[in-house]
């Protein structure tokens, strides 16, 4: 008795105004389920895990009149999956947080769209070929909130500088030509590293560059070292 009033009290509150529900009507038992799903599940997740917790809008005019099929759980997951993908990808996505409304429902075909803050997902389970082509919900989800909010690039590391061999002290002038030469050519090294580090280019382009850098050094260093 005690848990058939909370969920009536759920659905008061997730239910839109002129939306009549009887706790005896068999539309009831698919809104109870959902809306429990996500107040004592997926909303405290979504508030440990990602700091944020999106409100849940959904179109109960469009529900299908297959009422068994909506009482089972798998009814609440058109309204579950967009949760989900969230709890995945938000640790590293912080733009995500600017979702503020889930709305769900079931349309015409299967739909995912995204405007002012609210993220929409239409499901249709009769839209078979489709589906197939798309993958699950949580993978169409996934693809679309990948383009919107994709994951950041992870900086290219920098290459160390080689480090440059203990010079030999030598009284004679070749000793002291190829340690000036190495003193150069630790001095150029760290300059184009620094002008590198400090540009604007793509981390691939960056990442080739200090390659090529590092094969020049090491080229200029063995000269110096070789010199008689």
């Amino acid at each position: 008795m005690a848990r058939s009033l909370v969920f009536f009290l759920l659905l008061l509150i997730a239910t839109p105004a002129g939306a009549a529900c009887s706790v005896a009507s068999e539309l009831c038992a698919p809104r109870s389920n959902l809306v429990y799903q996500w107040e004592y599940n997926l909303f405290p997740e979504l508030e440990k895990t990602c700091g944020f917790r999106p409100d849940l809008k959904v179109d109960w005019s469009s529900l299908r009149p297959s009422f068994k099929e909506l009482q089972s759980n798998a009814s609440a997951s058109p309204c579950e999956a967009p949760g989900k993908v969230l709890l995945e990808l938000c640790k590293d996505r912080k733009g995500l947080s600017q979702i503020k409304t889930i709305a769900c429902g079931y349309g015409v075909e299967r739909k995912f769209s995204y405007k002012n803050g609210t993220l929409t997902f239409l499901f249709n389970p009769d839209s078979r070929a489709m589906n197939k082509q798309q993958g699950s919900d949580t993978d169409l989800i996934k693809a679309e909130l990948n383009k919107l909010f994709p994951a950041p690039t992870p900086s290219p590391t920098p290459t160390p500088a080689p480090a440059a061999p203990t010079p030999v002290a030598s009284p004679t002038p070749n000793a002291a030509q190829m340690q000036k030469q190495i003193n150069e050519a630790t001095v150029w090294f760290q300059t184009e590293m620094a002008k590198i580090q400090a540009s604007t280019e793509p981390p691939t382009q960056k990442a080739e560059k200090m390659q090529k850098l590092s094969e020049e050094f090491q080229a200029r260093m063995k000269k110096a070292q070789e010199a008689k």
